[in-house]
């Protein structure tokens, strides 16, 4: 059996504001020279709407600032981010499933199950 040795591993953080330090990362994954990076709990559409961050790299241990995608129906408490996969240069993104619209109240913070409202991704490609 061979044992191979891994090296420190490079940093990537979120390249906003801290508020998306709680859940940066939370849905990660990688394939070839990109990676993408689930922020669901970014505000920039209405709180929670979510985003993802592509990073391509650069270098041996070196990845570009990232790409920003955020949902082009976006809307508060959609959780965009919450699941990511890429596959080659194509990247896909979800939602929160079952997303009650931020318009319904609801009694909590939380987002309402809803039947009938999942079953949607969107799919990039850089």
């Amino acid at each position: 059996m061979t044992v191979r040795s891994w090296d420190g591993g490079t940093r990537v953080v979120a390249p906003e504001p801290p508020h998306l330090d709680r859940y940066f990362g939370s849905e990660t994954a990688i394939s070839g020279n990109l990676a993408v990076v689930g922020a669901w709990a970014d505000d920039a559409l209405g709180k929670s709407a979510g985003a993802a961050f592509v990073f391509r790299r650069v270098g041996a241990n070196a990845w570009d600032p990232g790409q920003k995608i955020i949902a082009l129906d976006g809307k508060a408490l959609g959780r965009f981010g919450w699941s990511v996969a890429i596959s080659g240069d194509y990247v896909i993104v979800g939602p929160f499933p079952n997303v009650r619209s931020a318009e319904q109240p609801t009694s909590s913070d939380e987002p309402a199950i809803t039947p009938g409202t999942s079953g949607q991704g969107f799919l990039h490609r850089p």
